[in-house]
């Protein structure tokens, strides 16, 4: 009774906050913007924050790229597309919660691990096409249409296929999201519902038997090349299914409506749907009729006195199957793996991991953030988790599951976030979550940050301190694990960490740094077991992300990246990590096409990169073979005709420029994975709004 007591009065005397400034808000014009306009967001409905809408990228920067880099990621790969990959930046946070162990796949399946929702006022659709000069394939599919008033379809795909320069290198992936939402006219209920899928399948040939025959160029064609494993293969599949609801218990106040004329009508896009309430009828064929015309403009809705808040539920499943078969083991190298613990003609193990989430949330955010100030804002959740995996190991000579275990785990997770501005520019957040039960037991994370806007115009920038701690149970992939090649049964202590990090950021990009200090650090060592680290391991990490303009037609796109580790054996860093591009913009032919041609190129500093463990599917520590010090460096041609982008590229151009140097043949990321020897690569995008 206290407990609901409490809640009332929080709910009435934030209300009463969030007044503050509102009418100013209220008072800001209706931007005037292009009907054929696409934005996307994230699914945040069911969080302290609005959902922010971004424009969606169309222009030419980046297209080129085979292998993106996406925020805290430059990746790192076994030679081949849709193959495992390593982050080559540290990075070390996340909430409380149930975790397997991380899949090397991440910017291959990101569209199905964390899907975005678009939003136009037209049906959008685009597709997309990528042939290399390995014969590899890449092709996918974006859509987004409205159904009926307030119901949406969305719909994303990818599938590529890649052979592979050596023996048993092919990667094929695909992913498949599937998406419906509905929305009432006055956004007071919201729901989401999403299908995703996931599959990949991937040859493990163990790398180069000896790296001297590569890097000598004995004039042998890749599949010439001895590799450890002639057969085998991963193989991991996932499904997974999330509703997310809302209600808003206040009901929406009603616009306030003024009449005004303007010298043409007012372009609005799905954003301002969302944004400013707008009644469908202004949202039809009128708004392509030659102006002058009166319509209704919306000063936004009347203030209430109260937001008694929103209420949320979210239910999520996923059902995840990982896999690694060999039908032949090597009779002559027996030492490649350590051990034969069921069968030493064939392995096949697998793992199963089913998760189910059921959340149920209250705040004060509201879908519109028009409809109230965010001066304040909380968010509550009591989050449900039952995890469930199946280990399973197969001797050929019984023909039977010769191992079996299953372990289950019922979890129970409440978290508290809060977001209050102060003074128009400057913000608060604080983020809290703790796990009563299952394998988490105990685990928690605290986190906050602070925010401020300095200057107007062209000149504002962005400043975010930020810090976090946590004490976690490591992911459960280094407590158990029992297949033909690998066992163990480990009783582990809980991760204790800490994150401070800053950033400033303006239009020309963002400065970043962070520290971390990690004690009772898991990692696999040099025998790809796993291992406690007995150091108080620390690490900074510094980055510029920028894109400079210079002239009219001359641009600088930059990451560059910092990072020490402090002497530590148990993570180890390049020092310095660069990938950028220097392209030239022009248009032809009366503006209707344009065209940037550039070159790209990425560089580490020299390292005892991470090797690579086919039937673990997982990253391990080497002391022995250090990579990096190399220059990858590509010769690309963008174009954009009307709604399609085309790229043409010449990939690692500057590899006979290199062949003769004390770089020569060593373009390795991964240890005895040479990277892409060189070739032609092309790919169109083609944008469709109707």
């Amino acid at each position: 009774m206290r407990f609901f007591k409490f809640l009332t009065v929080f709910t009435i005397l934030a209300s009463l906050a969030s007044q503050f400034h509102a009418q100013e808000r209220f008072n800001e014009n209706i931007p005037r913007l292009d009907s054929t306009s696409i934005y996307y967001f994230f699914n945040t409905i069911d969080s302290a924050d609005f959902p922010l809408f971004y424009p969606y990228d169309s222009t030419l920067s980046g297209i080129e790229k085979s292998n993106p880099s996406w925020n805290d990621a430059v990746f790192a790969d076994l030679g081949n597309i849709g193959q495992a990959q390593k982050n080559l930046l540290f990075v070390h946070r996340r909430f409380s919660g149930f975790n397997y162990k991380e899949i090397p796949y991440y910017s291959y399946i990101k569209n199905v691990a964390s899907p975005i929702y678009y939003r136009s006022l037209l049906p959008y659709s685009e597709a997309h096409y990528h042939l290399g000069a390995k014969k590899e394939q890449v092709v996918g599919a974006d859509f987004s249409g409205n159904l009926y008033r307030g119901l949406t379809l969305g719909l994303s795909f990818d599938l590529t296929y890649c052979p592979g320069s050596y023996i048993n290198q092919k990667a094929a992936t695909n992913n498949l999201h599937l998406s419906l939402r509905y929305f009432t006219p006055n956004y007071r209920y919201g729901v989401i519902g999403a299908f995703s899928h996931y599959k990949i399948n991937v040859g493990e040939n163990g790398g180069l038997v000896d790296d001297k025959v590569f890097e000598d160029q004995l004039e042998l064609r890749p599949e010439a090349i001895p590799v450890h494993l002639t057969q085998g293969g991963t193989t991991i599949r996932n499904y997974g299914f999330e509703v997310t609801q809302y209600f808003n218990i206040t009901k929406p106040a009603v616009p306030r409506k003024r009449e005004e004329t303007f010298d043409y009508m007012p372009v609005v896009d799905s954003l301002q749907i969302d944004s400013l309430l707008v009644q469908s009828e202004i949202l039809s064929d009128s708004l392509l009729v030659p102006p002058p015309e009166k319509v209704d403009a919306f000063d936004g809705p009347e203030i209430r006195k109260f937001n008694w808040g929103r209420l949320g539920w979210n239910m999520k499943t996923s059902d995840l199957a990982w896999r690694y078969d060999n039908p032949s083991l090597p009779s002559s190298r027996e030492g490649y793996f350590p051990a034969y613990y069921r069968d030493s003609t064939k392995t096949h193990d697998s793992t199963r991991f089913f998760m189910f989430e059921n959340t149920f949330s209250y705040s004060n955010a509201n879908l519109n953030p028009r409809s109230q100030s965010n001066q304040f804002r909380y968010y509550l959740y009591l989050q449900y988790q039952y995890v469930n995996l199946n280990i399973h190991s197969r001797d050929s000579s019984q023909n039977i599951g010769s191992y079996a275990a299953s372990f289950s785990y019922n979890q129970l997770i409440p978290k508290a976030q809060i977001a209050m501005r102060v003074f128009r520019t400057f913000e608060l957040r604080a983020t809290a979550d703790y796990v009563l039960s299952g394998y988490n037991q105990g685990d928690f994370s605290l986190s906050g940050s602070l925010s401020n806007i300095f200057g107007k115009g062209t000149l504002k920038t962005k400043l975010q301190i930020e810090a976090m701690a946590a004490l976690q149970m490591p992911e459960w992939f280094y407590h158990f694990y029992n297949g033909n090649h690998y066992q163990w049964d480990n009783k582990l202590d809980k991760v204790n960490y800490y994150v401070l990090g800053a950033s400033l950021s303006n239009k020309w990009g963002m400065l970043s740094g962070n520290y971390f200090l990690l004690s009772n650090y898991v990692y696999l060592n040099n025998e790809a077991v796993p291992e406690v680290s007995s150091n108080i391991e620390s690490v900074l990490r510094l980055s510029l992300d920028s894109k400079i303009r210079i002239g009219k037609h001359w641009t600088l796109d930059n990451f560059l990246a910092y990072q020490e580790s402090f002497g530590s054996e148990a993570i180890k860093l390049p020092s310095f990590v660069y990938n950028g591009s220097f392209y030239f913009g022009f248009h032809l032919f009366k503006k209707s096409l344009y065209l940037m041609p550039g070159i790209s190129i990425f560089y580490n500093t020299s390292y005892f990169a991470d090797a690579y463990s086919p039937s673990l599917n997982s990253f391990y520590r080497q002391n022995d073979k250090e990579t990096g010090n190399y220059i990858y460096a590509d010769f690309f041609v963008n174009l954009h005709i009307k709604r399609a982008r085309i790229f043409l590229k010449y990939r690692h151009f500057d590899k006979a420029l290199l062949a003769n140097t004390s770089m020569g043949y060593t373009y390795y990321m991964i240890p005895h994975y040479p990277q892409i020897g060189g070739g032609f690569y092309a790919g169109i995008s083609w944008r469709f709004i109707n």
